[in-house]
Order: structure tokens, then C-alpha cells, then sequence
């Protein structure tokens, strides 16, 4: 079952890939292509966060006096460095004995997962600086109605002074002051 923690795009925290065999294991894996200490805060943040939600499917009575089943953890920590290392990775992995079976099984699939979450660091980045472009265009459009309304500047001139603006966003500014005269 897979019990990846997923808050794309949000600040909540996730894992890269979480699954459990039956009710009996977990696997945690932080892809890491920077080393830092706090992985290992972050991987004990999943595994809280993944046994909430394994106590909560199971509907444990964790304030009864009755002991609940609690999933033995595997956690794993891999740092990959760049893109080019993740099949090494797993390969090490496979020498190591860890997950090997499932590894093995699953290489293709587990490279693909590792791949698109290398990915997720570009996606990121884009998401932010389309961000950043709104909330400009969001300003501009704010600050050329502000200067019309003021008689500053005429709406021939917003294209010159804000450049982040379309000419269907400085005809829609131009009718909306219209429909408040």
C-alpha cells in the first residue's frame, strides 16, 4: 500500500515515497540531492506523520488501555547527489541488501519515481516564478489604475511605463475605470 505523504506545492511536509507490506513494515525514502542534518528531523517527521495516518485507517484507540499494533519502521535516508546517480543508488542499495526484492522487482519504476522527484525541484522553481510574475502584473495592473485615476498618465502610456501589462490587461483597466465614471 503506498503511503506516500504528498503537500505539493505547499509548505506541509512530505516524504518522496512511502509504502507499507501488509500492516507490518513501513519504508520512508527522502531523496536528498543536498546533504543536510536535518533529514533526519524531516524523516522523523513522516514517520509521525505516517503512523497518524496508519492509527487513524486502523481506528486504534490510542487512549485505551488496550496495546495497538505499531508497524515495525524501515526509514531510509538516500542521498542522491545529481540526476545521474540515482540508478547508482539503487544499485548500492541492491549490493547493500536494502530493499533489495522490491528493488529488484521494481527498478524501471522506482528510477521513474526518483526522476520525476528530481523533477519536482524544477516544477518548484517554475511555480515560484510564475508566482512572482503574477504579483508583479498584480502591482502593475494596481498601480496604472491608481496613476489613471489620478490623471498621471493616459492609458496610451501604460504600455510604456508597465511593460508587464498586455494590451488586453491595459483595455480591461481602461474598462473597468470606465464603468466606475
Amino acid at each position: 500500500m503506498d503511503i506516500t505523504i504528498r503537500n505539493v506545492l505547499t509548505n506541509g511536509i512530505y516524504n518522496d515515497l512511502g509504502f507499507r507490506v501488509g500492516d507490518k513494515v513501513m519504508f520512508l525514502v527522502e531523496q536528498q540531492s543536498l546533504w543536510t542534518m536535518n533529514i533526519i528531523v524531516r524523516g522523523l517527521m513522516y514517520l509521525v506523520q505516517t503512523y497518524h495516518d496508519y492509527f487513524e485507517e486502523q481506528d486504534a484507540d490510542l487512549y485505551g488501555s488496550k496495546k495497538v499494533h505499531v508497524p515495525e519502521p524501515e526509514i531510509y535516508m538516500i542521498y542522491t547527489g545529481e540526476r545521474a546517480s540515482k540508478p547508482e543508488t539503487i544499485r548500492i542499495c541492491k549490493d547493500r541488501d536494502l530493499l533489495r526484492e522490491f528493488l529488484v522487482s521494481r527498478e524501471k519504476e522506482v528510477i521513474s519515481i526518483m526522476m520525476t522527484l528530481f523533477d519536482e525541484g524544477k516544477i518548484m522553481r517554475t511555480h515560484v516564478a510564475s508566482e512572482k510574475k503574477a504579483a508583479s502584473k498584480e502591482t502593475a495592473w494596481k498601480a496604472a489604475e491608481k496613476m489613471l485615476r489620478d490623471g498621471k498618465i493616459s492609458v496610451d502610456e501604460i504600455a510604456e511605463y508597465f511593460t508587464e501589462l498586455s494590451a488586453k490587461d491595459i483595455e480591461d483597466i481602461e474598462k473597468g475605470l470606465l464603468q466606475t465614471i
